[in-house]
């Protein structure tokens, strides 16, 4: 499975992926990285029309409320398991280890998630054993940072970096027990956040 088939190709140039290893090592207040308009789009568009179409279940706890999908390792749709067959490749693993420094095992979690009005994520640091990178398929269009939902990083209890939710961005970090620490914040609008989300385990 070629990277090319799923991944825009000048970030799979020698020197752009240099420059992600770089510059995902030294982003602060821990390791991560933003890659914006990392797929092919059309391929992505594919992708949300399909995730779209999955079964979302509410889930509520002291932590969180958001909607989400069962992992995609049972879904039936063609378009998602290709998806999810990609990410867990040897190629693309082999790419995001380089990226990352880390060494991956092929395990994957991957579920769909939608946030709308009221929904939000608090602060966690993602632990639980074998989990190295978190990833965000970011799906969502038309957002603003009015909106909430943003990514945010923390360093002492204070958000130190915040994303926005932004179409065909692919938000990824190495999961570090009471470092990287994070949060979905409250959504605010009657919009959508869409996204794939889950860990790469090693």
């Amino acid at each position: 499975m070629k990277p090319s088939d799923w991944i825009s190709r000048r970030y799979l140039e020698p020197r752009a992926l240099a420059a992600l290893r770089r510059t995902y090592a030294a982003n602060k207040p821990f390791a991560h990285l933003r890659i914006k308009d990392f797929f092919i789009p059309r391929k992505l568009e594919a992708v949300r029309n399909a995730l779209l179409k999955e079964k979302f279940v509410a889930a509520e706890a002291d932590l969180f409320t958001f909607w989400q999908t069962n992992d995609l390792a049972h879904t039936k749709n063609a378009t998602l398991r290709a998806f999810r067959a990609f990410l867990n490749s040897r190629e693309f693993l082999t790419l995001l280890s380089y990226i990352t420094g880390e060494n991956l095992s092929k395990e994957l979690d991957i579920s769909g998630f939608i946030y709308s009005d009221t929904d939000h994520l608090l602060p966690h640091d993602d632990k639980l054993e074998g989990r190295k990178i978190a990833f965000v398929v970011q799906l969502t269009k038309n957002w603003a940072a009015k909106d909430g939902g943003q990514l945010d990083l923390f360093k002492d209890n204070k958000i130190a970096k915040s994303y926005v939710p932004t179409w065909n961005s692919f938000d990824i970090f190495t999961v570090k027990p009471g470092t990287t620490m994070h949060q979905v914040r409250e959504v605010v609008t009657d919009k959508k956040r869409v996204t794939l989300a889950g860990w790469f385990h090693g």
